[in-house]
């Protein structure tokens, strides 16, 4: 069974079926390999799905850095996600959220974490621990 290591990051272990991230990627363990998916490309699908709900506007920065990418243009898709992992190695995700004028926040964020966990699953192979919503900003659509 092999495994994706790339200088500069630290070398990962793979246990049966168990995805472990690190500062790079997600290794999902199966019989005949590995998959890797990085933190960027889960963030990203993420984001995109987190978008085709109705009632979301758009994303709102999770952090100075995300804030400072956008002030200077450089938006992206995985803007207003966090993926972070818990000491059981579960997976959470946070979204930062900007909902549109007149909607029911509650029932846009219940949308929001039944897509996410169903995309992810679907897509990634990942079950997610949490997933929370950030409603930071109510905006005109």
């Amino acid at each position: 069974m092999s495994f994706w290591w790339r200088p500069g990051f630290p070398r990962r272990t793979l246990l049966g079926n168990t995805a472990f991230i690190g500062t790079a990627c997600i290794l999902l363990g199966t019989v005949t390999g590995s998959i890797h998916i990085t933190e960027a490309a889960l963030a990203s699908l993420i984001g995109l799905t987190a978008h085709e709900i109705p009632g979301v506007v758009g994303m709102a920065p999770a952090n100075l850095k995300e804030g400072l990418s956008r002030v200077l243009g450089r938006a992206n898709v995985s803007d207003g996600v966090v993926i972070s992992k818990d000491a059981q190695g579960g997976l959470t995700a946070d979204l930062y959220i900007v909902a549109a004028y007149g909607v029911s926040i509650p029932t846009v964020a219940r949308n929001i974490v039944d897509r996410v966990v169903h995309t992810v699953r679907g897509q990634a192979g990942i079950e997610l621990k949490a997933t929370r919503v950030h409603a930071v900003g109510v905006q005109r659509a």
